[in-house]
């Protein structure tokens, strides 16, 4: 063992910062300050490191084994964000490399007898589950070239009100997107063949940390389990997919209904097009507004999906894309469908009769985009149904699509789940200039917004985690330097985001007393996340290997 450790400390010590797996002076900062114009160089975040690769774990502890993983070489955790909070990608990146960026991943290759060949990554990124679609794995995984990368998506993290919604970066509102990465490094399959390590880790409880049960887990699989935590076995689960057109309704509910059926999980599907009012007996004077709420048969469609919410089976018109008009009795609806998703653009619609719907859902769902993209989807996608040219398709587009979008849009608050679609057609500048600043509810000014991760390794004290993630706010920003507005006159509103079910163990007191300057206001919200830490110890008598992480939003300002 000796031989070993110095071994690996020897390794460790002769890769040239050049070499390094992330060069901390690449990393792009993810905190922003309005105080500031010329902020502080980035500081290294405090991390919990496991050290037991290099023989120096604790003699109560022991390393988790982990499906497919022989040894554990380290565990590391980071945090990232998006100021604008539309990219959940870029706060991913961020989280990934926060977590990485100290740790000489080519250094530590040299201890695993396969090499890269051989070094096995499991990367958890606990994301908002409304920003989730947002996530491109392909681009978070190349912060990580080296070995084979197993990306698992879970619900955490946490998205804010930042205080800062710039509509010239094409912002949908003020939040700052926050994600959490978890990344386990370790030997691979050849290695655990060798005899390097066990493959079990049964003993953790499913709700309360990580699932490796799976490959690979992303944001379609975060919404299957959302629907299944709400199924019932003496009835159908019935959820609302409404958005304007071309937010991504139709291609969320197929992929929905393909992962139910993966998961043997009966599942129909009902699209709120086959409800058009024919081309036949639609007034001439109504037919450049197709589309338009009164150019469907709602009255039709209300009775006909209580009718089926109640005897849980039935017929319903499909739509014919190529002909424009609908087929009778196309979809049917089975005594068997455990999940039932109706999708469409008026389905949250808060006039008569559209309205009586939505007591109909278990769950509502509304696909949130920006004008400028939803625009862009809609015209391409016209112009090739139509054979139209684009000036043609995109006049047609301006007077009735996006009338109806903007209709539409009216109804995202009665939606129980915001869901952000992915962009696909257009790229905001992100030089674009940062001139406005949102209006504060109770400030007359904001001075500087942060945000900062904390973490419990034995994972069973929230309020430390709670406290770390706000020292890591504001470390370095130094609030008795306000002091010349008056301590009298500041207002320090500080979110901190747990897992949802030990929101009532945060102890809200200690919070508001690490924060001794100005008037302080604590919130508490479902978020942060729970990771497998790889570090075991007993916790009264109860085994556990779980990372508690909590985030927190520090918001100062002078009170209106």
């Amino acid at each position: 063992m000796p031989s070993r450790l110095l071994l690996s400390l020897i390794l460790l010590g002769s890769v040239l910062p050049a070499d390094s797996f992330c060069p901390p002076s690449l990393l792009p900062s993810p905190r922003r300050s309005l105080a500031v114009k010329n902020p502080a160089p980035r500081p290294r975040t405090r991390r919990l490191i496991s050290l037991h690769p290099l023989g120096l774990r604790g003699s109560a502890e022991e390393t988790t084994k982990l499906p497919g993983v022989g040894r554990v070489l380290f565990i590391e955790t980071g945090f990232g964000a998006d100021q604008h909070g539309q990219n959940a990608t870029k706060a991913a990146q961020r989280a990934c490399r926060n977590a990485i960026e100290f740790n000489s991943i080519p250094s530590i290759a040299g201890l695993i007898p396969g090499g890269y060949a051989d070094m096995v990554l499991r990367v958890t990124l606990a994301v908002p589950l409304g920003y989730a679609l947002t996530l491109d794995l392909d681009k978070v995984r190349t912060v990580f070239p080296y070995g084979t990368c197993h990306f698992s998506v879970v619900e955490g993290g946490a998205a804010f009100s930042s205080g800062i919604a710039l509509s010239a970066l094409g912002d949908l509102n003020d939040d700052m997107i926050i994600v959490i990465a978890h990344v386990v490094v370790g030997e691979g399959a050849a290695a655990a063949a060798a005899g390097a390590g066990g493959v079990d880790a049964a003993t953790l409880e499913e709700r309360d940390v990580i699932s490796y049960k799976l490959a690979s887990r992303d944001a379609y699989d975060m919404l299957v389990d959302r629907v299944r935590e709400r199924m019932n076995s003496s009835r159908q689960t019935w959820v609302a997919i409404a958005g304007p057109p071309g937010s991504g309704k139709s291609s969320l509910s197929s992929a929905l209904t393909q992962r139910f059926k993966e998961r043997n999980v009966s599942c129909a599907l009902i699209p709120m097009d086959g409800y058009h009012i024919p081309k036949a007996m639609l007034d001439p004077a109504a037919a450049p507004r197709r589309g338009a709420p009164f150019t469907f048969d709602a009255d039709r469609l209300c009775r006909d999906l209580r009718r089926i919410r109640e005897e849980r089976e039935g017929k319903v018109p499909g739509f014919d894309h190529a002909v424009g008009d609908p087929v009778e009795d196309q979809l049917e609806v089975k005594q068997t469908d455990r999940v039932v998703l109706v999708e469409g653009n008026y389905l949250l619609l808060e006039q008569e009769p559209w309205r009586e719907l939505r007591s109909l859902f278990d769950d509502t769902w509304f696909m949130e985009c920006e004008d400028e993209e939803l625009r862009a989807r809609v015209v391409q996608r016209n112009a090739r149904a139509w054979g139209w040219d684009e000036d043609r398709t995109a006049a047609r587009v301006d007077s009735n699509d996006m009338v109806n979008a903007q209709l539409v849009q009216g109804c995202r608050d009665r939606a129980e789940l915001k869901l952000v679609s992915p962009r696909l057609l257009t790229q905001r500048s992100d030089k674009a200039a940062a001139t406005e600043v949102t209006a504060v509810v109770g400030m007359e000014r904001v001075l500087f917004v942060e945000t900062g991760f904390g973490a419990d390794q034995k994972g069973v004290d929230v309020t430390k985690a709670a406290l770390r993630a706000c020292r890591n706010a504001i470390e370095f920003n130094s609030v008795p330097c306000i002091r010349e507005f008056g301590y009298d006159r500041m207002l320090v509103r500080v979110t901190v985001a747990v897992p949802e079910r030990l929101l009532e163990e945060v102890d809200v007191e200690a919070i508001k007393q690490s924060f001794p300057h100005g008037r302080v206001e604590v919130q508490v919200k479902g978020g942060g996340g729970y990771f497998a830490s790889g570090i075991r110890g007993e916790v009264g008598q109860r085994r556990v290997d779980t990372m508690l992480v909590a985030v927190a939003h520090v918001l100062v300002g002078l009170a209106s």
